[in-house]
């Protein structure tokens, strides 16, 4: 089974990168990828709860995360340094924070890597 791991890193109402990354990880979850999901920078925003994007006539992707274990995307990760510099610390209890190591070592594990880069 094939590794993919899709490294959020936009603003969740800044465009719609960030609805395309998890969408993408669902559909390689259906073919069977082992998909992991790592919110680093302003991705670390899609895990604020209670966003509404309907103000600024944007997808907010709460209801998408929400929705992952359906497609069994289990390993979600948080960089921890990101989470630190969000006013609001309160992330989702089922995303493990890793470090800057951490996250080395989970990217050379995979066989490919969506995103990273605005």
């Amino acid at each position: 089974m094939k590794r993919l791991l899709c490294i959020v890193s936009n603003n969740p109402l800044d465009g719609s990168k960030v609805i395309e990354q998890l969408e993408a990880a669902m559909v390689a979850a259906v073919f069977e990828f082992h998909v992991s999901i790592l919110f680093i920078g302003d991705g670390v925003n899609c895990l604020r709860q209670n966003q509404n994007g309907d103000l600024l006539g944007a997808r907010s992707p709460g209801k998408l995360i929400d929705g992952l274990d359906i497609y069994e995307i289990n390993n979600l990760y948080v960089c921890v340094e990101s989470v630190e510099s969000v006013e609001s610390q309160k992330i989702l209890e089922h995303i493990q924070p890793i470090n800057l190591i951490e996250q080395r070592l989970l990217i050379q594990e995979q066989d490919i890597v969506l995103g990273g880069a605005a």
